[in-house]
């Protein structure tokens, strides 16, 4: 085969991937060199990156080297590029993913553990990206958002030099570059916290649609799992965008079973709470993917109850004054403080089951004197607020854990005296459920006053506990038509006791997950409406 001309930017990152498919090319005896194009993205300072980001700023002036002939293949972060490639050319081929989070690089001084982002209260945090600004403002409204401009290394500087707080920059350029962040706090933030942008992470690999001998190289080369999963984010964001830029975020993962893990959040500006999504298991088709993004452009979220009051629920609270709902936030339980006393008996382990147990748990106990206990938490949540308190945790439980005594957590716990920090009205699934494997003791640390105030009805409620439900059931009646969504397995064996059947539990104990929840099976509810 001849030898390849590969166009690339100049930038440390925009080079490193030309070298990377060099170098795979290298390996099927195609040889090539490397030539440097200079992009109007690369000149334009003025503008912040949600102006020119996904408009071919950073690609115009290497697909039309393409079309003259002067290069035979340029390569691309796959989100720089618009949806459409001009006529003549064509994505041939995909790279394997890196890594398609975002992380956020901290400053010792701003970094603050247990809270979402890890960042503390009123930090400057550098972005451009529309699509960064709307999740970072719906998770933390207190913190000060500020543009950000340069290629990865002279970001990462500016951070260094005390200009921001903290900034935020994809996973994948960091891993490719091999960066000394040396000093600085890196958080990587799962697509379940923090959702990437479309085909992040990935490389596209363009080239002239005359060029078969090419195309049929590159195409050997490919990796079909990232190609399916990468094409499913462009078609969406294809749909969703239509000419305009809208803070939109699309993480597509395939499943062992060929189903489809996908996720999204958008709204229609960076202030705006955004309509958050999540499908586990979306047996997809073009056709539906099609339909989709006018689904959720249309659709207008339904009021609904949840067992809490609007501080203790900010995600759901915020939602609900984005869209103006007309929502009920009621806590069935008021809740009060129990002393006691642990008599300077000495525990080899702590196992809290929510953010409540932790918070009246340490109402009368220090914090200081767990420092060497093994600490284990029920959920995402709980362990924040343990990391709060400058505990470590031991072991995050996932969400059946309790209910099936892991191995692990048999592992851990397996013949220690163990201690339950829990409620007066505490369902003891927990306690019973380790009694088998370990010396357990339950202290009651807080109790459920019941509050009797009669709800409106609603078709969809949101249970936060067992004790919410039991609470609620005394005076108030559960609409068979409804659904009821629950934050863990124990709130759902609670309601189905009272023969319902619409009960949804959240893929995760955080209330970002229920918020998620609730959300799909709207837009599923209002796509049968509308058929």
């Amino acid at each position: 085969m001849r030898k390849i001309i590969i166009g690339t930017r100049g930038s440390d990152l925009a080079l490193w991937q030309a070298r990377h498919v060099q170098s795979i090319l290298a390996e099927h005896g195609i040889g090539t060199e490397i030539k440097i194009i200079v992009t109007k993205g690369d000149i334009t300072h003025h503008l912040s990156f949600d102006k020119i980001e996904g408009k071919g700023f950073f690609t115009k002036e290497l697909e039309e080297e393409l079309i003259a002939g002067s290069i035979d293949l340029a390569v691309h972060s796959y989100k720089d590029l618009p949806t459409q490639s001009p006529e003549g050319l064509i994505i041939a081929a995909f790279s394997s993913r890196e890594l398609a989070t975002d992380a956020i690089l901290i400053r010792p001084d701003a970094f603050l553990d247990g809270e979402w982002l890890s960042i503390k209260s009123g930090a400057k945090v550098g972005t451009s990206s529309a699509r960064r600004k709307m999740q970072i403002k719906a998770l933390r409204p207190d913190l000060s958002m500020v543009d950000l401009r340069g290629n990865v290394p002279t970001r990462v500087n500016k951070l260094r030099e005390g200009q921001y707080d903290a900034i935020v920059l994809a996973s994948a350029g960091l891993i490719r570059l091999e960066l000394d962040l040396s000093g600085l706090e890196v958080v990587h933030l799962p697509p379940s916290v923090f959702v990437p942008a479309a085909s992040q992470g990935v490389l596209a690999l363009q080239t002239r649609e005359s060029d078969s001998e090419l195309i049929v190289a590159l195409q050997e080369m490919q990796d079909n799992v990232t190609k399916t999963a990468t094409q499913t984010e462009r078609l969406l964001l294809h749909h969703f965008v239509g000419g305009c830029h809208m803070p939109l975020a699309i993480h597509a993962k395939l499943n062992p079973d060929e189903t489809m893990d996908l996720r999204i959040a958008q709204a229609n500006h960076p202030d705006d709470f955004p309509k958050r999504l999540h499908w586990p298991s979306l047996r997809f088709n073009e056709q539906n993917l099609t339909k989709l993004p006018q689904l959720v452009n249309s659709w207008n979220p339904q009021p609904f109850f949840i067992s809490r009051n609007s501080e203790e629920a900010p995600f759901f609270y915020r939602f609900a004054q984005q869209f103006h709902l007309n929502s009920s936030f009621t806590s069935m339980n008021q809740i009060q403080s129990v002393a006691f006393h642990l008599n300077d008996r000495n525990f080899e382990a702590i196992v809290f089951n929510s953010e409540r147990a932790v918070s009246y748990f340490f109402e009368h106990e220090s914090a200081e004197n767990f420092l060497e206990t093994l600490i284990v938490s029920s959920g995402e949540a709980t362990t924040r607020a343990l990391e709060r308190k400058g505990l470590k945790v031991d072991y995050t439980c996932k969400k059946s854990d309790f209910s099936t005594i892991s191995e692990q957590l048999k592992s851990l716990l397996s013949g220690k005296n163990c201690l339950i920090p829990c409620s007066a009205q505490s369902a003891r699934t927990l306690a019973i459920s380790l009694s088998e494997i370990a010396d357990v003791t339950e202290i009651i640390t807080y109790k459920a006053e019941f509050c009797s105030q009669q709800i409106p009805a609603y078709k969809w409620y949101v249970f936060t506990s067992p004790s919410q439900v039991d609470a609620f059931a005394k005076i108030n009646k559960f609409p068979a038509y409804a659904h009821y969504l629950c934050l863990g397995p124990t709130t759902a064996s609670s309601l189905s006791k009272h023969g319902l059947s619409n009960i949804h539990v959240s893929a995760e104990t955080t209330e970002l997950s229920l918020l998620e929840l609730l959300n799909t099976l709207q837009l599923h509810d209002f796509e049968r409406e509308i058929r």
